[in-house]
């Protein structure tokens, strides 16, 4: 598994999911600020987990000015900012194939429709000749079953 724009050279790779970020936050959090989306921002901090500002790209795509709002908070790995999220440190901006279970669980809470696109996701990568071992092509139909089904259900 690599997360990136694919491409990579000498390897073959293929997407596991959309490179959708979708917007969550913990139950209590999302409780706490009444489900508005104002609320939320003004009272939490963003956890930023990718090399660009995810979160520009996220608020301009929902009409939202985000120079009045809190710094965000960066955590550079996306499980680490999911962690930080659910334990109620902020708001995050997270791969959709990472957190549809959380929130199909009632964990967490996608706190707006508006998602953030990005040129990368998570691919599964293997060179040609490990198609030859049995186990190979059955880890990647199993990590295409799950990915499928997280991207099914959202």
């Amino acid at each position: 598994m690599r997360y990136g724009p694919g491409g990579w050279e000498g390897v073959q790779s293929e997407p596991l999911s959309s490179g959708t970020l979708m917007p969550v936050c913990s139950t209590d959090v999302f409780a706490r600020a009444g489900g508005d989306v104002a609320n939320l921002l003004a009272d939490n901090r963003r956890i930023q987990s990718a090399a660009s500002n995810e979160w520009r790209n996220w608020a301009d795509a929902a009409g939202i000015d985000l120079a009045q709002v809190l710094p965000t908070f960066i955590m550079e790995e996306f499980t680490v900012a999911i962690a930080g999220a659910l334990a109620g440190e902020g708001l995050a901006l997270s791969p959709d194939v990472l957190v549809m279970d959380r929130i199909r669980r009632g964990e967490m809470v996608q706190f707006s429709p508006v998602t953030a696109r990005t040129g990368y996701c998570y691919h599964i990568v293997h060179t040609t000749a490990a198609l030859r071992r049995p186990v190979v092509p059955q880890v990647i139909a199993w990590r295409r079953e799950e990915a499928g089904a997280a991207s099914v259900a959202g």
